[in-house]
């Protein structure tokens, strides 16, 4: 079972946003899901897999499925991959400025 799949709420509630904005940073933190972009994007009928990000079966009408290497695919709710790109964004983004400055010469 992947490791995202394991972070499923219990007793199948539908997680709120505050949940799934948690749980995606801590699965972006851990490296278990990726932060840089996607080489593709595709946004489709559902398929009725798990998603990547809350661990539910996507049951919308739409779900999300984002190629990163040609052999990591994952699959997301429209909701969830709204959370997942502004997460990684805000991390890339705090990361950049807690860096020191690499300018040379002053």
């Amino acid at each position: 079972m992947p490791a995202w799949a394991a972070s499923r709420s219990r007793g199948g509630e539908c997680l709120d946003d505050a949940q799934v904005r948690e749980r995606v940073r801590g699965l972006l933190a851990s490296g278990r899901l990726p932060s840089e972009d996607p080489l593709k994007l595709w946004a489709g009928p559902s398929m009725a897999k798990p998603c990547a990000c809350c661990g539910e079966i996507i049951s919308t009408a739409t779900e999300y499925e984002l190629d990163f290497s040609g052999t990591l695919t994952i699959l997301f709710h429209p909701r969830c991959y709204a959370i997942w790109n502004e997460e990684r964004k805000r991390m890339t983004d705090e990361r950049r400025r807690d860096r020191p400055s690499q300018a040379s010469g002053t």
